[in-house]
């Protein structure tokens, strides 16, 4: 049995769909999440301001925008070159057509330039606090960026910052992407770190805030009676993934961005469309592949073994992928249609060979 070990992450994709958050920390099933531009975006804005944090006091406006344009070209190169190599043999669009890139880095920049909002001004940060000793880690305040585990709870997490006020912890969460604003919608992972904090390093949290793009503090409202209810709730999702009795969830929202409906079968069982005549998935035999050029290929995919059935042309599929007539295929993600019988396959579809 495998030892779960809750993020906020997992814990809200158990609320959505047990089975997928079950999918996620198998070792097999979870080799088919991919990474997203966004989150490619994510990783380099969080590295760059969490960095940011060590820059030396006396530098100057221009020092720090030299410095993050440099950290960003080569974080961006680095997120780029992973995204080829994962999604390989597709297409990986270049990182300046990727959705949200020039709004993205204007944030982050500002966010590292202005350090507004994100922590006190660096040289009044209270560097007194009491060592965690906990877990056996010794951690001091304030902490960036830091992992947490705590083994009481069986939750981790990596809060963007927590710092000391007033004798107690406040934490900040950075936003980037869309509803950064929506403070609804993060309060459940500020009282999920506000579990781990208060557990991994025994001091009472006092503030939680999300700071978004705009350099905008967005306070999250303290509720004790719903953190001591998501701490009720901790040992259950995670016996229920433990011990693997968790159900599938099919809809078209749950479903559209999940990364195992290859293997997922109750899902492949629902026939779930996300308009009609727009299939999730395209699956059949390969009737006709066509080489189109030095990158393309075209395939026929009969939907049905019927002698009736309908053929949909499937184009701009990168050659890399080995089909072969007479091959069992599924085709999903990020579909193109033109129409029922016309689909084109994006950067990010993806093609598994059945058996």
């Amino acid at each position: 049995m495998i030892e779960v070990r809750l993020s906020t992450t997992l814990y809200e994709r158990f609320l959505t769909c047990p089975k997928a958050a079950a999918f996620s920390i198998d070792e097999d099933a979870k080799k088919l999440s991919m990474p997203s531009l966004r989150a490619a975006l994510g990783k380099v804005s969080h590295r760059l301001v969490e960095e940011s944090t060590r820059i030396p006091h006396n530098w100057s406006e221009s020092d720090i925008a030299l410095w993050f344009d440099e950290n960003w070209r080569v974080y961006v190169e680095e997120q780029f070159l992973e995204l080829v190599s994962r999604w390989a043999p597709n297409h990986v669009l270049k990182p300046e057509s990727w959705p949200g890139y020039f709004a993205t880095r204007a944030a982050a920049k500002s966010l590292v330039s202005k350090s507004s909002g994100l922590l006190p001004p660096r040289s009044t940060l209270n560097e007194s606090s009491n060592p965690a000793l906990k877990e056996d880690i010794a951690l001091r305040l304030p902490l960036v960026e830091q992992y947490l585990v705590s083994a009481d709870l069986g939750i981790v997490g990596k809060p963007d910052f927590v710092f000391l006020e007033n004798d107690k912890a406040t934490i900040y969460d950075y936003k980037f992407g869309n509803n950064q604003n929506d403070v609804e919608k993060h309060k459940l992972q500020m009282y999920f770190y506000q579990l781990l904090v208060e557990s991994v390093l025994d001091v009472e949290v006092g503030r939680l805030a999300i700071v978004s793009s705009a350099n905008k503090v967005l306070e999250i409202p303290f509720d004790r009676t719903a953190v001591n209810r998501l701490k009720g709730d901790i040992p259950r999702v995670i016996d229920a993934i433990e011990t693997q009795k968790v159900a599938a969830i099919p809809s078209s929202s749950n479903c559209r961005f999940c990364s195992f409906k290859s293997i997922c079968e109750p899902f492949k069982s629902s026939h779930i469309d996300l308009l009609p005549g727009r299939p999730m998935v395209i699956s059949g035999h390969v009737s006709k592949v066509q080489r189109i050029d030095e990158k393309f290929q075209e395939l026929m995919i009969r939907t049905s073994v019927k002698p009736e059935a309908a053929e949909v042309k499937v184009y701009a599929v990168p050659n890399g992928h080995e089909v072969k007539v007479g091959d069992s295929v599924l085709i999903t993600d990020n579909l193109d249609f033109k129409d029922s019988l016309i689909v084109g396959f994006s950067w990010n579809s993806r093609i598994f060979f059945k058996t």
